[in-house]
C-alpha cells in the first residue's frame, strides 16, 4: 500500500524499502501484527543493527539479523558492521519513514520507531567520502584502460563525465537520455533535470572543453546511430549499477587506490574543490554542482539564462585536471560533431 501510493523515488530506494521490512520481519519473527511491534522491539532492533556485518544480504544470504550476527562473529576475521550513520540513515530511516505513512492511515496508532536511532554524537567525525588527489586523478585517467584506448566507450565516459560534472550519484549519470545533450545559449550543455530524483540537485552543467576535445560528440553521435535513447544503454538497462561496481571493485585496485573513503561520489568532491581551487564564485559553483535548485523557477529558461549559463560556462573553463597531458591525442583519434 505504500509503494502503491508513493509515486516518487528511485525504484533502488523503493527496493532498499523492501529490504528494510524483510530485515525487521525477521529480526521480530513470524505472527506479529504491526500493531504489536513495540518500542522496546525497535529499541532492540537498533542495537542488533549496530553488531549487523556490512553486505550481509549477499555474504549471509537467507539468514535474519540475529543469525547473520551469529555467522559473522563465528568467521576467522569477522566483516566490519554496519556504520552508525548507515544504520540511522537508511535501515531506521525507512523504517520510520514506512510507519509513519501507517500511523497517517491508521494502520497504526503510533509509531514505536519515532525517535529511535544510534546516538553519534555531534563531535568530529571521519568523513565517509572524500575527494580524489590530483595522483589519484592522475593514476584513474593515465592508466593504459585510456591511454591506450582506440576509442572511449562508456565506462571511460562515465568516468569522464563524473569528474567534469559533479555527479552525486553513478545513477545520475546512468540516466543521462541522448536529448538531453544540447545547447543552450550558445553552450554545449549536459542537461541532469531528468535524471536525478533529488529536487536540490536538478540542473544543466555546461561541457567541460576537455570533454569535447576528447571526443565526447563522436560517442554520442554513435549511441544516436544505434538508435539509442540512451547516453549509456547498456549501463541503463543493466539490473545492477554496472559502471560503479566495476570502478570500485576492479578498476580502483587496478590504478592502486585502496581508500574506502574514495568512491564514484568523490569525483564531485573532486570537482567542488579543483572549483574552489581556480577561484570560481561560490553562487556558480553552487550552480554547476547542484546545490541551488535550478528546476524551480525554470533558471535556464529565465531571464538570467544567459548570464547564469555563461557565467557556469566561464567557471567550467577555469578548472584544469591536467587530463589533456595524456588524454590530449584522443581529438586526432575521435572526430567532433
Amino acid at each position: 500500500k505504500f509503494h502503491g501510493e508513493r509515486t516518487g523515488g528511485t525504484e533502488k530506494t523503493r527496493n532498499e524499502h523492501v529490504v528494510a521490512i524483510r530485515m525487521l520481519s525477521g529480526f521480530l519473527g513470524k505472527g506479529r501484527g504491526i500493531r504489536e511491534i513495540t518500542r522496546a522491539d525497535m529499541i532492540a532492533y537498533k542495537d542488533a543493527l549496530r553488531q549487523m556485518p556490512t553486505n550481509s544480504q549477499q555474504r549471509f544470504r537467507g539468514l535474519t539479523v540475529p543469525q547473520a550476527i551469529k555467522a559473522n562473529a563465528k568467521r576467522e576475521t569477522p566483516y566490519k558492521v554496519l556504520d552508525p550513520t548507515t544504520v540511522n540513515d537508511k535501515w531506521l530511516m525507512h523504517i520510520n519513514n514506512i510507519f509513519n505513512w501507517a500511523v497517517n492511515n491508521d494502520l497504526m496508532d503510533s509509531s514505536p520507531a519515532k525517535g529511535v536511532k544510534i546516538d553519534i554524537g555531534k563531535g568530529f567525525k571521519e568523513p565517509s567520502r572524500v575527494a580524489f588527489t590530483p595522483d589519484d586523478i592522475k593514476a584513474i585517467f593515465s592508466n593504459p584502460f585510456f591511454t591506450e584506448a582506440k576509442q572511449f566507450e562508456g565506462p571511460h565516459w562515465a568516468l569522464l563525465l563524473a569528474l567534469y560534472c559533479g555527479a552525486r550519484s553513478s545513477s545520475e549519470i546512468a540516466r543521462v537520455k541522448l536529448r538531453d545533450i544540447y545547447k543552450e545559449q550558445g553552450v554545449d550543455v549536459i542537461d541532469l533535470i531528468d535524471a536525478t530524483k533529488n529536487v536540490q540537485s536538478k540542473r544543466i552543467v555546461p561541457l567541460h572543453r576537455d570533454l569535447i576535445d576528447f571526443g565526447f560528440f563522436d560517442y554520442v553521435n554513435r549511441m544516436k546511430a544505434q538508435n539509442s535513447g540512451a547516453l549509456f544503454p547498456e549501463w541503463q538497462n543493466s539490473r545492477r549499477d554496472k559502471y560503479n561496481r566495476w570502478f570500485l571493485r576492479t578498476y580502483k585496485a587496478i590504478v592502486g587506490i585502496n581508500d574506502r573513503r574514495k568512491v564514484f561520489h568523490s569525483f564531485r568532491h573532486s570537482l567542488k574543490t579543483a572549483l574552489a581551487r581556480h577561484s570560481v564564485n561560490r553562487d556558480v559553483s553552487d550552480l554547476i554542482t547542484g546545490h541551488k535548485d535550478q528546476s524551480v523557477g525554470g533558471i535556464y529558461i529565465s531571464d538570467q539564462a544567459t548570464t547564469m549559463v555563461q557565467s557556469m560556462a566561464e567557471g567550467i573553463r577555469r578548472v584544469d585536471f591536467g587530463l589533456t597531458a595524456y588524454l590530449a591525442r584522443k581529438s586526432d583519434k575521435l572526430p567532433m560533431m
